[in-house]
């Protein structure tokens, strides 16, 4: 049974592919996170219009708005939260969740992620090093408070 979640509960946006039948996970985790009393802001926990998009929306996205505009609204959204925490199974990145990382980073909010990337990007694979955080310890983080930023500079 799911946790009550109050106003005040801690926040969370979660990154990751929703295309081609990979949003099992990230709903997986959507129902762990509630559970828990965590409030996910993105994505919501339906099933994408068409998976097969290039650009994936979601039941709710206006039709009319262009893909950049509701990117631009997720990414504010998530840098609103109290963590952002992407799901990459097997380390897997696409294309739209690297531009998410990377604007995550440049804002330095506190970004986590599931397992580490196989992306070949090497900035992002080094974003995520010290960064890896399983769903339970991401709750634990979550309602300690603990959550860090994540450094814009290589260290």
């Amino acid at each position: 049974m799911d946790k009550l979640i109050t106003p005040d509960a801690p926040t969370i946006a979660i990154f990751g592919s929703y295309r081609h039948g990979r949003m099992k996970p990230v709903r997986a985790a959507i129902a762990e996170f509630r559970a828990n009393g965590i409030r996910v802001t993105t994505p919501p926990d339906t099933d994408p219009l068409d998976p097969h998009d290039s650009f994936v929306r979601f039941p709710g996205d206006d039709a009319n708005m262009p893909d950049h505009e509701i990117e631009a609204k997720i990414l504010e959204i998530a840098k609103q939260s109290d963590a952002t925490w992407v799901c990459c199974p097997n380390g897997y990145v696409g294309r739209a969740t690297s531009y998410e990382i990377g604007h995550m980073k440049q804002s330095e909010a506190a970004l986590y992620f599931s397992e580490l990337p196989m992306k070949e990007e090497p900035w992002i694979r080094l974003a995520a090093i010290g960064r890896v955080a399983t769903l339970s310890a991401m709750v634990k983080l979550l309602h300690d408070g603990t959550v860090t930023p994540i450094s814009s500079r290589y260290d």
